[in-house]
């Protein structure tokens, strides 16, 4: 259900409901587009709009009245633009506008395993002492754990249900994944573990139903599903109780930043173990429910700065097969 609430609407307005509605239909998450479409709403209503298609000049227009910075208006001009196109499916010819090249200079945090261990003491220790029926003091120290040992992300770790987790194979299944396709987390026998004591406890919550299979495994005191935006504001405040200091960046590091540091721990196991670093990335790609391999790669501009021993790590790999190439080019020119 897709509702703006305007005392006129622009001729746009009935393609968008729509338009929403098939994608909910598809199983799509439609949070983004709602947001999006709403402000372009407005936008159009504001200036009495009454075309069923957008044109050039409309576009270009909203585009000019947008507020935020460039990471901000690079997604909105991007949820236009999937709209347009499913007006030109409905034979409503729309201009579509070329998405503007956004290259973001944000690098994200990466936790060093002390730092880990330092989170997860914090929130063991974690205690709401006043009475509070919404509480998700009980959910904190599984889901960190599960977002760092699985590289989740934290809207996927909140969606999962009783269901979807499976002992027998020891994985989880991910429905509401942000590239909208399924997939599986392998979890290790110590996560089975904290998994298991948390379901025990969540349990004795005097609430019906928090077992049924399609309950959410997260579940506040009372039951209800767990905020995002609630988990957010808990784990910065255990991180100022483990003493972090705020970035260069001028933050404090954030909570879905425990999925970079994942992959980034992942990673140096797997060269540590003898592989190459580039062998590696199919499988992390995997491991992070990547579609383009480019998004695994960006890790790799991290390792440098965060874990430099990699790279000696790689190099001790591949510096057999340089010195068989050297020989040959070296016989080569004789």
């Amino acid at each position: 259900m897709f509702e703006v609430k305007l005392k006129s609407h622009s001729s746009l307005y009935p393609y968008m409901q729509d338009y929403i509605h098939e994608r909910e239909i598809k199983g799509i998450c439609t949070g983004e587009a709602k947001t999006i479409l709403s402000n372009f709403e407005c936008y159009s209503a504001s200036v009495g709009y009454s075309c069923e298609h957008i044109s050039r000049e409309h576009y270009y227009n909203w585009i000019d009245s947008l507020e935020g910075n460039e990471a901000h208006k690079s997604l909105y001009i991007r949820g236009v633009i999937l709209f347009a196109k499913y007006l030109n499916l409905r034979g409503k010819i729309s201009f579509v506008g070329m998405h503007p090249p956004y290259k973001s200079d944000f690098t994200p945090y990466i936790y060093s395993e002390e730092e880990i261990a330092t989170l997860f003491s914090t929130v063991d220790k974690w205690r709401d002492y006043s009475i509070n029926p919404g509480s998700i003091a009980l959910v904190m120290p599984t889901l960190l754990r599960l977002i760092y040992s699985t590289g989740m992300r934290i809207g996927e770790a909140l969606s999962i249900t009783n269901i979807d987790v499976d002992f027998t194979r020891h994985s989880i299944c991910l429905r509401k994944t942000k590239n909208n396709h399924e997939r599986y987390c392998a979890i290790t026998p110590t996560m089975e573990i904290v998994i298991k004591e948390y379901i025990r406890y969540r349990n004795m919550l005097p609430v019906a139903g928090v077992d049924a299979p399609h309950a959410l495994l997260f579940c506040n005191n009372i039951g209800g599903k767990v905020n995002a935006k609630a988990v957010r504001v808990r784990f910065h405040n255990i991180l100022i109780a483990s003493g972090f200091k705020v970035t260069p960046s001028g933050y404090l590091p954030r909570i879905h930043d425990l999925r970079h540091t994942a992959c980034v721990h992942t990673m140096k196991k797997m060269i540590a173990a003898g592989k190459d670093i580039y062998c590696c990335m199919p499988q992390l790609a995997v491991y992070m429910g990547h579609c383009d391999p480019k998004d695994t790669e960006y890790y790799l501009r991290l390792t440098p700065t965060a874990f430099p021993e990699l790279l000696a790590m790689d190099a001790k790999t591949t510096m057999p097969i340089t010195e068989i190439v050297n020989l040959f080019l070296s016989k080569q020119k004789v």
